[in-house]
């Protein structure tokens, strides 16, 4: 398991989400599949952990794209965990701040 996560980790895994996004909203018939943007999401996830972005997309992937909702609710849930966490600090900031 990886220690830390590095700047370049971040926006890796933001490129590769994005990468995820536009194969999915493609016109074009490229050799890119639903696979390959599963791949980008799955790797972005492994570079940033705590990426709401990619549990979000994955959640949604799963949910709508590959009609998993089991494994939907679970990107769904650590996505929402995520997102309460990030709350908490927050409103924390905002508190200190008046």
């Amino acid at each position: 398991m990886r220690q830390s996560i590095t700047i370049q980790d971040v926006v890796d895994a933001s490129r590769l989400v994005a990468t995820a996004i536009e194969i999915q909203v493609s016109d074009t018939s490229e050799e890119r599949t639903l696979d390959d943007a599963e791949r980008c999401l799955l790797r972005a996830l492994e570079l940033n952990p705590k990426s709401i972005e990619a549990l979000q997309e994955l959640a949604h992937f799963y949910y709508a794209v590959f009609d998993q909702p089991v494994k939907a609710q679970a990107y769904a849930t650590r996505c929402k965990e995520m997102a309460i966490k990030l709350t908490g600090e927050m409103d924390e900031i905002l508190a200190d701040s008046n």
